[in-house]
């Protein structure tokens, strides 16, 4: 199997959604001075590259932790939406179990500061086929801002 890391760097460059605290990282021992090297991070679980569980958006909602590891791979299909800022496309190559991942780029833009006003989102009917699709995951270089007006074709 063939394992490819999507995940963007964790450091005090990563975005973070205003309003949100600030992440910190602290180098806490030296070699110099302690004999070891040791580093304290704090950051919200909302930050970098993650995945949300349903638990993130509904009360009762299954955790991260309640589901197996084979939940998380499997087959990835990557779909180019570049320039698209309502997704909404063909997905005749998607079969159940595949992991669909939207390709936006809009993680180039992260150090600007328009980074959480202008983000590319996956319509509530493409959301729909990818469910009657029975995917596995849906994953996607960008976010999904509060507030939004949607509509689908």
């Amino acid at each position: 199997m063939n394992l490819i890391d999507l995940s963007i760097p964790i450091d005090s460059n990563t975005p973070v959604y205003p309003g949100d605290p600030i992440s910190v990282f602290d180098h806490i021992s030296r070699i110099e001075k302690d004999g070891w090297n040791e580093h304290r991070l704090t950051f919200n679980t909302h930050f970098g590259t993650h995945i949300d569980s349903p638990w993130h958006m509904i009360s009762n909602g299954k955790r991260i932790s309640d589901f197996h590891l084979t939940k998380f791979c499997g087959r990835g299909i990557v779909i180019d939406v570049r320039g698209m800022e309502e997704i909404d496309v063909n997905i005749d190559c998607v079969s159940p179990d595949d992991i669909v991942l939207f390709w936006t780029d809009h993680i180039l833009n992260a150090k600007s500061a328009d980074f959480f006003q202008c983000a590319p989102v996956i319509l509530p009917c493409l959301a729909e086929k990818l469910i009657e699709k029975k995917v596995k995951l849906i994953g996607i270089d960008s976010y999904k801002p509060r507030c939004f007006s949607f509509s689908c074709a």
